[in-house]
């Protein structure tokens, strides 16, 4: 009789139409240069958030885990829009390093977009939306 209640509320479950779907974004972070320091990343919902440097989420990784130059963990999110930036924070500060001539000296990238200028790009180069199930993004690092 218990198996027989379990199953049912089991059923229940996965077939009633308020069953939530599973929501989220697979990310994968490629062309990482080595193993020290930790992965700062920064999800971002909109221009104001990413041009006042206010992330709606901030997690940062040990990258003790990186194989053949590569990441990926799962950040579950709700249906939106969002902007991914990743910092190879080395130095564990926190915070992006530059030398003398401004120029970075950690390496960073962006969801779905490879950055070749000098200056910051805009939200709208890396933003994406979530609906619903899984989304991938792939970041692939810029070191200069």
């Amino acid at each position: 009789m218990k198996l027989l209640s379990l199953s049912g509320i089991c059923f229940i479950l996965l077939f009633s139409p308020g069953h939530a779907k599973g929501q989220g974004i697979d990310v994968t972070i490629s062309h990482l240069r080595n193993t020290k320091g930790f992965l700062q990343v920064s999800v971002y919902r909109n221009a104001e958030e990413f041009d006042t440097d206010s992330p709606f989420l901030i997690k940062k990784y040990p990258k003790t885990e990186i194989e053949d130059g590569k990441f990926s963990f799962r950040l579950d999110m709700g249906s939106g829009i969002y902007g991914i930036a990743v910092l190879d924070d080395e130095n564990e500060d926190g915070e992006m390093e530059y030398n003398c001539l401004g120029i970075p000296k950690e390496g960073f990238g962006f969801s779905g977009y490879y950055h070749t200028g000098l200056e910051r790009p805009d939200f709208s180069d890396f933003n994406f939306l979530l609906g619903d199930g899984i989304k991938r993004i792939e970041i692939v690092m810029k070191y200069m």
